[in-house]
């Protein structure tokens, strides 16, 4: 039989809610995702055995993964605040706007300033090449 090889696109939680814990110790969520462009190829072929092959060597040492996890799970804890708070100040913000200048555009003009530096911050603390996320590839 032949290899089949998939794409596994990644995604970006549009939103994210965080309803219980499970009795096994995971939370159950809801979530709205958005699929991009990015894609890991995954073959798949039959075999004697149960085997996981990577061409990142950083990702075979068990530490790495618990620290990517650790940071994974600290930044969808602040997305998520920000994600909450935003529902709630972004209705104050846009009527503050049009009560003091007319109109929106000051609160747009500030929102895309703001995602601006929390792209920066993104890339300070996790994309670039000197960070241990960077050095993985992630």
């Amino acid at each position: 039989m032949h290899p089949i090889e998939l794409q596994a696109h990644a995604k970006i939680n549009l939103t994210l809610e965080v309803l219980g814990k499970r009795p096994d110790g995971y939370h159950e969520i809801a979530s709205i995702i958005q699929t991009i462009g990015l894609y890991d190829t995954l073959t798949l072929e039959l075999a004697d055995e149960l085997t996981l092959e990577t061409d990142t060597d950083s990702l075979r040492h068990p530490m790495a993964m618990v620290q990517m996890r650790r940071q994974a799970a600290g930044a969808l804890g602040i997305i998520s605040s920000v994600g909450a708070f935003g529902g709630f100040i972004v209705p104050l913000a846009y009527a503050w706007s049009k009560s003091q200048f007319g109109n929106i555009q000051p609160a747009l003009q500030f929102y895309v300033g703001f995602f601006l530096l929390l792209l920066v911050v993104t890339w300070f603390f996790y994309i670039r090449k000197s960070t241990r996320m960077g050095q993985v590839g992630v």
